[in-house]
């Protein structure tokens, strides 16, 4: 005698089908998509790689390039400051001069004159006359002077200039210092051929390098 099987039972069957199924059909439906993953997972090409490696060869050639004129212009800084520093030294030795001294003297010994060097502080004969070293005028549109300037072009000025070497200086570098001097005499009250001022320009710059020089103007008055 053969019994059928109860509702709860046919029941159940089918709703473990309808589980065995739907799991199947989900591994089958995620199977896509893992394989549009590992499509979508992919590396640098060689193309892609040498293109990177051109870029990044031009860049260094670029920065490489750069180095030398840094270095070019820190050394020129460092002259332009040395040549500065020597010019206000002069500057100062100067301001020091009496107005009737025809030469200059350093008791400090920081510069030669007085001692190995004939360093001259004008010509009273010659009023307002700039005499020593080569001189070039800067002039204004209309024709007025607007500065003066040392010019080195010329030959080395006897007794108006001298060779200087910054002993702080590890290059030892040699610092070539050239100046000139316009006296003014006036005759004043019951005094006769009177120096009132004495107007100096001073240029240094590194021997041998005609692009870096350092120009000052100073005017003694007593």
């Amino acid at each position: 005698m053969a019994f059928a099987p109860s509702p709860s039972r046919r029941r159940a069957k089918r709703e473990c089908g309808a589980r065995a199924a739907k799991a199947a059909g989900g591994n089958n439906s995620r199977e896509p998509v893992m394989n549009e993953i590992r499509t979508r997972e992919k590396g640098f090409t060689l193309i892609e790689l040498a293109i990177a490696t051109v870029i990044l060869l031009v860049g260094v050639v670029a920065v490489m390039q750069l180095v030398p004129e840094a270095m070019r212009t820190n050394l020129r800084n460092r002259q332009d400051t040395t040549s500065a520093v020597v010019a206000q030294r002069l500057r100062d030795l100067i301001a020091r001069q009496a107005l009737t001294d025809n030469q200059i003297v350093d008791p400090t010994g920081t510069f030669p004159c007085g001692t190995v060097a004939v360093c001259n502080f004008g010509d009273s004969a010659q009023n307002d006359v700039i005499v020593g070293a080569a001189t070039t005028f800067f002039r204004t549109p209309n024709g007025r002077v607007a500065d003066v300037r040392i010019n080195f072009a010329g030959a080395a000025p006897v007794g108006y200039q001298f060779l200087y070497t910054d002993q702080n200086d590890p290059l030892r570098a040699t610092y070539e210092v050239r100046w000139a001097v316009a006296t003014s005499v006036r005759n004043v009250g019951k005094l006769t051929n009177q120096i009132v001022a004495k107007r100096v320009i001073i240029g240094v710059r590194r021997q041998g390098d005609p692009s870096q020089s350092v120009f000052f103007n100073t005017l003694v008055v007593r």
